[in-house]
């Protein structure tokens, strides 16, 4: 402690004290000057507080006085420089006395007047010499007096600095007091001044719902107007559609007695609704859920696709419902592979070479049904033995094996579940068939996923892509008819008729005030929106080859051009608010600007 003292005092000379101070004594007057120091920084419970600019202050005074001993030092090391100098001409001048005694006493005999006479100035130009250092070195002795009491005067401004600080941080706390007092008084004013504008707020807001009360009036009746408007305009379109129904009605007619001269034989044929088709799946997917709770074996974990601490990072929640959904998705994927990547697959070999011929051709939609319809006995339990039941058999217990290989890694499958998966395989198959036996076309979609986990050891590194549960399709209606275009004519239909609702409501608020136009802007994206995909869709569909006369392609071409030659029509391009009246050139509208609305109702044939 007392070396730590010592080189205290070394480096820091305003903490040296007494010459034969003690350890103790020293320690006692360091926390006395501790106490004086950090007294004035220190708030009402005694702690410290900061002193930013008294730091700043007393950091400029250090600078200050390290430049004054920098200035110091640079002045020592002249005088020392001087002094040296000063010894050195002194040794110089006693050698050249040295030597011109020595001649002295060498020419004393034959020059002694001269000699006398030369001693006399070199003696005179030594004591002048002698006083001119004299003098300099009292000067310089006089300005390192003066620097070291400028030294002191600094040191004791800075002592007087620090105590006006203490007082001015004494008087600051005072005003900090003063200022939360006045504080107080002006948090009370503004409450007042705030309970004053909620009250002329709540009076704003009344007159501005009168005025909105009125709007909403003059909209209502707006909107009833334009319902009158689409009344008759439904109206209109109702007698047009009645004698294009009887047209077409008249049309069937004459294509049902067509189909009555060219069958020969009544053809006995179970169609299947939607809500048949959704019910047969539904029962397939419960029963693979139900399935799929198999208890994953934990002395196989080893061979599972992942770890527990991986499958809890994918779904850290409910690892057991993960474990079954990978069991979902295995069995989905396999059974995609082995039943409904196509129609005739489940039937083994022959069922194959069957795929190929139908996909070949891919037209002959007859020939899938009429072969499904006929393959739906050939697999029932009591028909008899045959080479197509023996490949649908072969092609079951392929698929209930791959389904068992890969259930293998992460559980136990005994007899039981062998004997489930088996129903589950001939369920699909019987669905299957039944599915294709229909003139229209059912496809199984699977989304884009990660895969068979079970059998692909660790490819999933991110993140899992399940297939739980596929999306089921179907294409064309309950004739056949239609297999590839009918939906997206309707999907077209219904896009312009949205556009339509679109036009009629943007422009039945084309006098909403500015600050209503945020929503009325939205509206007017989504409707360009459609006008844009209804344009693309359009410009896809004009080849004259989809369509089966050249009376309804030039009609085709008709609604196409009324639609796409309406460059006007954008509304973000073109707000509704800007014209005080209806410019003509805005596109195909009718008179009081309702756009007209086009009734797109062409047979196409499939490309």
């Amino acid at each position: 402690m007392q070396d730590c003292i010592l080189h205290a005092k070394s480096n820091f000379p305003e903490l040296k004290g007494p010459k034969h101070e003690s350890t103790e004594e020293a320690i006692t007057r360091f926390v006395k000057q501790y106490e004086q120091l950090s007294e004035p920084l220190r708030d009402s419970k005694g702690r410290l507080g900061r002193a930013d600019k008294t730091k700043k202050d007393l950091y400029r005074l250090e600078y200050d006085h390290s430049e004054l001993k920098g200035q110091y030092s640079s002045l020592s090391i002249d005088y020392k420089a001087l002094k040296t100098r000063h010894l050195q001409e002194t040794d110089q001048l006693k050698h050249e006395i040295s030597r011109i005694r020595f001649e002295n006493t060498e020419l004393i005999s034959s020059h002694g007047v001269k000699l006398r006479n030369e001693q006399t100035a070199l003696q005179r130009e030594k004591a002048q010499l002698k006083s001119m250092l004299e003098g300099q070195l009292r000067k310089a002795r006089e300005d390192s007096k003066e620097k070291t009491k400028a030294i002191e005067d600094l040191n004791a401004q800075i002592y007087q600095e620090r105590t006006q600080w203490n007082v001015h941080v004494k008087r600051l706390e005072g005003d900090k007091s003063v200022l939360e007092s006045r504080l107080e008084s002006a948090q009370t004013e503004t409450e007042s001044c705030i309970k004053d504008v909620e009250l002329k707020a709540e009076n704003r807001l009344h007159r501005e719902r009168g005025k909105y009360e009125e709007l909403i009036a003059s909209l209502e009746s707006q909107i009833a107007q334009l319902k009158n408007e689409a009344q008759e305009e439904l109206l209109t379109q109702t007698q047009q559609l009645i004698k294009e129904h009887e047209a077409e009605s008249s049309a069937l007619r004459n294509v049902i007695e067509e189909f009555k001269v060219a069958s020969t034989q009544r053809e006995h044929f179970k169609g299947l609704t939607d809500r048949d088709v959704a019910g047969h799946f539904l029962r397939l997917a419960n029963d693979i859920e139900d399935f799929s709770r198999l208890g994953w074996e934990f002395r196989k974990e080893q061979d599972w696709p992942f770890t527990e601490d991986r499958l809890r990072q994918f779904n850290h929640k409910n690892t057991r419902k993960l474990k079954q959904q990978i069991v979902q998705n295995t069995m989905w994927v396999i059974l995609f592979e082995h039943v409904f990547r196509s129609p005739f697959r489940i039937l083994g070999v022959d069922g194959k070479d069957i795929d190929a011929d139908w996909i070949g051709i891919y037209a002959p939609e007859r020939s899938r049904y009429e072969s499904a319809k006929a393959f739906l006995g050939a697999i029932e339990p009591s028909a008899p033995q045959g080479r197509l039941k023996e490949g649908y058999e072969e092609a079951v217990k392929t698929a209930v094996s791959a389904i068992c290989r890969a259930l293998d890694k992460v559980a136990i499958v005994e007899a039981r579940e062998q004997k489930i998966l088996e129903g589950i395989l001939r369920l699909s198959a019987k669905i299957w068939l039944e599915f294709c036996s229909q003139r229209y076309r059912l496809m199984v979609v699977m989304s884009k996923g990660s895969g068979d986990i079970l059998t692909s050891m660790g490819s999933a590194t991110g993140s899992l892509s399940l297939i739980v549960r596929p999306d089921l399709k179907r294409y064309g209606d309950s004739q056949g008819r239609d297999l590839e275009r009918a939906s997206q004519i309707r999907e077209l239909r219904d896009l312009i008729r949205y556009r339509y609702a679109l036009d009629v409501e943007i422009w039945g608020m084309r006098d909403v005030k500015w600050y209503q136009r945020d929503t009325l802007r939205t509206k007017m994206t989504r409707a360009d929106a459609a006008l844009a995909t209804i344009k693309s869709t359009l410009e896809n569909w004009d080849r004259a080859e989809f369509f089966q006369t050249d009376g309804e392609y030039r009609r085709f071409r008709e609604i196409k051009r009324r639609i796409v030659d309406g460059d006007k029509r954008n509304w973000t391009a073109n707000p509704p608010w800007e014209r005080g009246e209806i410019d003509p050139r805005m596109g195909p509208h009718e008179k009081d600007g309702r756009p007209i609305q086009y009734d797109i109702r062409v047979s196409m044939t499939r490309s």
